[in-house]
């Protein structure tokens, strides 16, 4: 299983940590806190990656 921290998911996703913060607060992203961060698996990403897709259009 790949997991991926806020900082590395920002050249992926484009997006800076903060804005990434919030998609996980509004539960546009799934992740798990872990401390005080987050662990996103490379699936949640995928999946956050088609549900934007369909809302884009």
């Amino acid at each position: 299983m790949i997991t991926y921290t806020i900082k590395e998911l920002e050249p992926i996703l484009k997006r800076k940590s903060k804005t990434i913060k919030r998609y996980i607060k509004d539960g546009e992203l799934e992740a798990i806190r872990i401390g005080k961060g987050y662990i996103i698996t490379e699936e949640k990403v995928r999946e956050f990656f088609e549900d934007y897709k369909v809302h884009k259009k």
